[in-house]
């Protein structure tokens, strides 16, 4: 019987900028900071993306205790995002 579990992937195969960054030599210039942006956008979008499905979610909960478990997460995850995006305005970029 052939194994049907997909292998997960690496996070260079789903973001090629971090493979070029990590592949790239020293001496090309690219550091911490050319990673830093495109991580902190895929934070973002993660965030924001989690933020817009957390009301359907909460309305589909028949549990008041998950109910409010998801209603806190919810709280927190708009929270993080509003961070990020602060984070970017720091850098002078857009979220």
């Amino acid at each position: 019987m052939a194994d049907t579990k997909t292998k997960p992937k690496s996070a260079f195969t789903t973001r090629p900028h971090l493979a070029a960054a990590v592949a790239a030599p020293v001496s090309s210039g690219m550091g911490l900071a050319d990673l830093f942006e495109p991580a902190l956008n895929d934070i973002c979008h993660a965030e924001k993306k989690i933020c817009k499905a957390m009301p359907k979610m909460i309305k589909a909960a028949r549990n008041r205790t998950l109910k409010t478990a998801l209603t806190n997460h919810r709280d927190e995850t708009a929270g993080r995002s509003e961070t990020v995006e602060k984070v970017f305005e720091l850098f002078g970029k857009r979220a």
